[in-house]
């Protein structure tokens, strides 16, 4: 997990006033304050509240060069699973066991999660890109120019020096000789051309694996997220038994790039200026994790609350039994923080995204009066069947018809039934597999169902794929396959709109 790069700090005057730790960048991870050879003594105080006062106002510089090997005080983290701590301070941080033989401890408690800030959208677009469904093979033009290259030094090889007679016995021994010399220097030079391009051509393949790429497209929506922790801390002096406590509360923002329909084999980058990609499951479990809190924090807020009286005797194993458990710190003792409204008008949207990105934005707001009654089917005489297992489909335009994408075979050619009985072949002419839905040009017009305006909730039952819901004249929506779960997924009148409306920019 990244670390805290910038903070903002306001110091905390009682526990009942925790103070606020904005975690304002996240940087990447980064190991403990590095301790310079030039090392300086911890100051002198007369109790850990004093010491921890002259450490806050230290500079930055000089506090990190302070000696690890002779601090008076040390640091751990409570609870079953404790909040990291980054030691920016040199401040060693020791396991709870060892926290008695200190004679100054700090304790961070056992976090609890807090109500955060609802997520601000700011933005939303469409991403088209495209998935390797598979690949299709080709020569290699390099593989075929070193065969060239292989065969015209093998002809070479195959040559011989060709020395003319004269007819003088001496000068056609003379020739003979150098003929000889000349044909093994040159047999030579072109026995290493041969192997050289041997092995060029051994190392070169001989086909090329073009990868075969499906077009589709998804939704990207980016926002502002934040998480918020209440972190019970304590100071206790071993000497005196005393302990101070506070709470502070750790916040932090972060932006993200929500590509829920991204599919898991896309060749392209998500591209997302400022904001890191994920998932809606990788968004939530950011949300569940634990950021680290830094010395320097926890001294600034134990510096600022005012001594209290000494606490009992064995105070150190109560505060450490105290802080522990999750419920050292409440909603009710943190600080407040209202919520933010995002560029949609909405107060954000829901913290678990367990429905698709579409919920985000696109969900109507609840109209007033009476209740709006739920779809009913349309009748299957309304219907046409495509593909081998007659999948419901229906007209959306006078030429086309919406079918499941599932009844696509391995052809733009898609056989399609009419409710008379008459069979017709289609021609596929828009896929979207995200909605898992297709529109195929019939040849027969038909008249095509007008779509609802407004967007309507899932019925309570399911249906086929394809199979259309209408409130009263209109289609509301259709049930379609959805391929991760196999089981059913509705998809509204507004987006079926939108697809639709796709076919007048081809």
């Amino acid at each position: 997990m990244g670390v805290v790069s910038a903070l903002a700090l306001t110091a905390c005057t009682a526990p009942d006033q925790p103070a606020a730790v904005h975690l304002a960048e996240i940087a990447p991870a980064a190991g403990d304050a590095a301790v310079p050879d030039a090392s300086i003594e911890w100051p002198e105080a007369p109790s850990c509240a004093a010491l921890l006062g002259e450490l806050a106002a230290l500079d930055a510089e000089r506090a990190r060069r302070l000696d690890p090997l002779t601090a008076p005080l040390v640091v751990t983290s409570l609870g079953h699973d404790g909040l990291p701590v980054r030691t920016d301070l040199p401040i060693p941080e020791v396991a709870p066991a060892a926290t008695g033989a200190a004679a100054c401890a700090i304790l961070v408690g056992a976090p609890v999660p807090l109500p955060a800030a609802t997520d601000t959208v700011i933005g939303r677009r469409t991403v088209h890109s495209a998935y390797p469904t598979g690949t299709k093979r080709r020569r290699n033009p390099a593989h075929q120019e070193l065969e060239r290259e292989l065969a015209a030094a093998e002809r070479d090889k195959a040559e011989e020096v060709d020395i003319l007679r004269t007819g003088d016995p001496l000068l056609d021994l003379i020739g003979t000789v150098a003929g000889g010399i000349i044909g093994g220097i040159g047999a030579a030079a072109e026995q290493s051309n041969v192997r050289a391009a041997e092995a060029a051509l051994a190392a070169t393949p001989a086909f090329i694996e073009d990868p075969i790429l499906t077009p589709y497209r998804y939704e990207l929506v980016e926002l502002e997220a934040e998480r918020r922790l209440a972190v019970p801390v304590a100071l206790h002096e071993r000497d005196l038994g005393s302990t101070l406590e506070t709470t502070v509360t750790l916040a932090e923002r972060r932006r993200f790039a929500v590509g829920d329909g991204r599919h898991p084999k896309d060749v392209e980058p998500q591209h997302a200026a400022g904001a890191a990609p994920v998932t809606a499951a990788e968004l939530a479990a950011w949300r569940r994790a634990r950021p680290p809190i830094a010395t320097s924090v926890l001294v600034t807020h134990l510096a600022a609350v005012e001594p209290t009286a000494p606490a009992e005797p064995g105070s150190l194993e109560a505060t450490m039994a105290r802080l522990s458990s999750p419920t050292a710190v409440t909603a009710e003792t943190a600080e407040p923080h209202p919520p933010a409204t995002g560029k949609n008008g909405r107060i954000g949207m829901p913290e678990a995204l367990t429905a698709a990105v579409d919920a985000i934005l696109d969900t109507p707001e609840p109209a007033a009066g009476p209740a709006t009654p739920p779809p009913t089917r349309l009748q299957p005489d309304n219907l046409v069947r495509a593909g081998a297992n007659d999948h419901a489909g229906f007209y959306v335009t006078e030429e086309h018809v919406l079918v499941p994408a599932e009844a696509l075979g391995h052809s733009s050619l898609l056989v399609v039934r009419y409710p008379d009985g008459m069979r017709a072949h289609g021609l596929v002419e828009l896929v979207d597999e995200t909605l898992g839905l297709a529109l195929v040009y019939l040849p027969r017009r038909g008249a095509a169902l007008p779509l609802q305006a407004a967007a309507s909730p899932a019925p309570a039952t399911t249906s086929e794929p394809g199979l259309p819901w209408r409130r009263g004249d209109s289609v509301a929506g259709v049930f379609v396959t959805d391929p991760a779960t196999s089981g059913r997924r509705w998809i509204d009148s507004p987006t079926l709109g939108r697809f639709v409306a796709e076919l007048a920019t081809r």
